[in-house]
């Protein structure tokens, strides 16, 4: 390693020579170029940072801006989405059926509320309606007038109902009784409004008369079991002052046996009562004053008990008026009596009964 080398001024002080300072001199200048290239760099990054701050604030500033939520209720879903779109905002979008055809394709709901302040990118909830559950009258021709009435109910059970049978036109024809032989207005008719159906309705063929069997001797479940078959209506009577016996049979009948009577007359039926009852069962008459009907209508007796399934008794046409029905049942059985196929009492039978 090379010494440096000193000489001595006049005072005795020591000073480095001529190379030494250009050295010193260097190194100076090499560590203030680092600085400066050092400050440079974190400018530039400082810089880069404060751009990057910026455009997130404004970005964040626009996100949320506040707007003001349209009414769009009433829009087509058109007009709808071009509203929302204007205000930056985003629709969610449920359909279902209302009670107005009117209003098919329109929006009937809408979340937020009109007029509510929210940030821009929101989404709103749109219902739009897809128009009411039936929009054209359909072909009932060859149906079944009770079937149409029960299908009715069922279908405007939960919307404003669209169609009614308000009229009904009966007449013979050689087509079951109670179908539809023809309607007004016309099938396809576009429904606007409640609309009013009128039907022709057979009465069946004008046959008039049928010839009363011998039902003597039977027992009760039998007999329903045959009329009810044939349609034929029947009231059963319990005479107490007869003899009772083992089994409730029919031994007194009106009309008598052999006579003709006109189609939908009922025949009365008197049976005894029993000798012995079961115990825990009850032996008692099912009683009920139907109303008139210009055409008969399906009538089901069935037996519910606990959690067994329930059991029909029997199903027949029934013109209206009185219809009593026998019964040997547990004590606690509901006897449910159905007009239509629609439920109309329910009958607990019971030691009182």
């Amino acid at each position: 390693m090379a010494k440096t080398s000193f000489f001595k001024k006049n005072d005795g002080d020591k000073v480095p020579d001529d190379s030494l300072l250009h050295k010193v001199h260097n190194e100076t200048e090499g560590e203030q170029k680092f600085f400066k290239q050092a400050l440079y760099i974190i400018l530039i990054v400082f810089g880069l940072l404060l751009f990057t701050f910026g455009v997130t604030f404004f970005a964040a500033v626009r996100g949320g801006e506040k707007t003001l939520i349209p009414n769009v209720v009433g829009e087509s879903i058109t007009e709808a989405l071009v509203t929302l779109q204007e205000r930056e905002l985003y629709p969610k979008v449920q359909v279902k059926f209302t009670d107005d055809p009117k209003e098919k394709y329109t929006i009937i709901e809408q979340s937020p509320k009109a007029g509510t302040s929210v940030k821009a990118g929101r989404r709103v909830s749109l219902t739009i309606s897809k128009g009411a559950v039936l929009e054209n009258v359909g072909d009932y021709v060859g149906s079944e007038l009770e079937e149409v009435r029960v299908n009715l109910q069922t279908l405007f059970a939960t919307y404003k109902p669209l169609l009614q049978i308000t009229e009904v036109i009966y007449q013979f024809s050689d087509e079951p009784v109670g179908t539809i032989l023809a309607q007004e207005p016309s099938p396809g008719t576009e429904i606007t409004e409640l609309t009013d159906l009128t039907f022709v309705v057979s009465r069946g063929m004008d046959e008039g008369m049928y010839k009363v069997e011998n039902f003597t001797g039977m027992n009760y479940s039998e007999v329903i079991a045959l009329l009810s078959e044939q349609n034929i209506p029947f009231i059963f009577n319990i005479d107490s002052g007869a003899p009772a016996q083992k089994e409730a049979v029919v031994f007194k009948q009106n009309p008598p046996i052999g006579d003709f009577v006109e189609q939908g007359s009922p025949i009365e039926l008197t049976i005894n009562g029993l000798s012995t009852v079961p115990r825990g069962k009850v032996f008692g008459l099912f009683d009920y004053q139907l109303p008139t009907y210009m055409i008969p209508v399906t009538v089901q007796l069935e037996r519910q008990n606990g959690n067994d399934d329930p059991e029909i008794l029997f199903t027949t046409k029934y013109p209206g008026g009185r219809i009593s029905v026998p019964y040997l049942e547990d004590e606690g059985t509901t006897l449910v009596l159905y007009i239509s196929y629609k439920e109309k009492l329910r009958y607990e039978v019971g030691t009182q009964n």
